[in-house]
C-alpha cells in the first residue's frame, strides 16, 4: 500500500500535539492542524480512516472509567500531570502548561 506525505501527516497529528491537556475537543483540534498541515481540509472521518488507526490501537493502554461508554480518565490537575510507567508501576508529575491551540496551530502552518 503506498503512503504519501498526507498520510505521514495524519499518522503524526492523528492525536494532536496538545491532546493531554485537553482530551475533550482534540478530533477537531487534529483535524484543523492536519488541515493547516496539508493546505485543504482535513474531516474527521479521513482522521479515523486512516491507516494510523491500528497504531493509534496500539499505542493506548485500557483506561478505567465508571461510565458506561468508557472515556479516558486522564488529564492534568492543577497544572500537573501524573505519568505511570506501565511496566514498574513508577509515577512521576510533569508540570504542564494550558492549551494554546493558536500557538500550536501557527506552529504547524
Amino acid at each position: 500500500m503506498p503512503c504519501g506525505w498526507i498520510d505521514l501527516v495524519l499518522a503524526y497529528l492523528h492525536l494532536p500535539p496538545d491532546k493531554t491537556l485537553a482530551i475533550d475537543g482534540s478530533e477537531s483540534r487534529a483535524c484543523r492542524y492536519a488541515s493547516l498541515a496539508a493546505g485543504r481540509e482535513i474531516k474527521a472521518e479521513e482522521v479515523r480512516d486512516n491507516a494510523n488507526q491500528l497504531g493509534r490501537n496500539l499505542e493506548r493502554f485500557p483506561m478505567p472509567s465508571e461510565q458506561k461508554v468508557g472515556r479516558l480518565r486522564i488529564g492534568p490537575k492543577d497544572k500537573r500531570l501524573t505519568i505511570i510507567h506501565p511496566l514498574s508501576g513508577q509515577s512521576s508529575e510533569l508540570e504542564v502548561g494550558t492549551l494554546e491551540e493558536e500557538k500550536v496551530a501557527a506552529a504547524i502552518k
